[in-house]
């Protein structure tokens, strides 16, 4: 009788544990800026008026793109990450060696780059006058954390977001 009785008792906190857990707000990548932004009454990354049916349309398909580009730079980077690492971790390390894949892993990073700048631009395109001064107003790149196209804290709020967004 105990023991059913002490096998209630773990799954009712068990039980209790996960819906607390759950019931939390979330944290991190899992909470994106554009859900945030139509909670709000906004449109797609928050910008306002919202997105057309018809701008969905094409930016569905050009972000599709974009993935299907980048994929395999992004999984020839992280080779590379791990190369670096097995290079580091060598009991007595290669400095041509590792100098050589870190200039790789640049080149690598720049293809990138230019590859989420040009997916940017083309989906600017797309965005109303209105839209990109919605957008130019919530700050530089798509989202996220500084250095990611966000302008640190000491930047201000004068920060200059360059001639794509004149």
């Amino acid at each position: 009788m105990r023991t059913k009785i002490g096998l209630a008792l773990a799954a009712l906190l068990i039980m209790g544990i996960v819906a607390t857990a759950f019931s939390q707000p979330m944290r991190g990548r899992a909470k994106m800026p554009h859900a945030a932004g139509r909670e709000q009454g906004k449109g797609w990354m928050g910008i306002t008026p919202p997105l057309t049916t018809e701008q969905m349309e094409k930016i569905g398909p050009l972000r599709i793109d974009h993935q299907k580009e980048t994929i395999d730079l992004r999984a020839d980077l992280q080779k590379k990450r791990l190369d670096l690492r097995t290079l580091m971790m060598a009991a007595e390390p290669d400095q041509r060696k590792i100098n050589a894949v870190i200039e790789e892993m640049g080149a690598l990073r720049t293809r990138l780059h230019k590859q989420r700048v040009s997916h940017w631009l083309k989906v600017r395109e797309i965005l109303t006058r209105e839209q990109r001064a919605s957008l130019k107003a919530r700050g530089p790149g798509f989202g996220g954390r500084p250095g990611w196209g966000h302008p640190r804290r000491d930047q201000g709020p004068d920060w200059d977001m360059g001639p794509c967004w004149k």
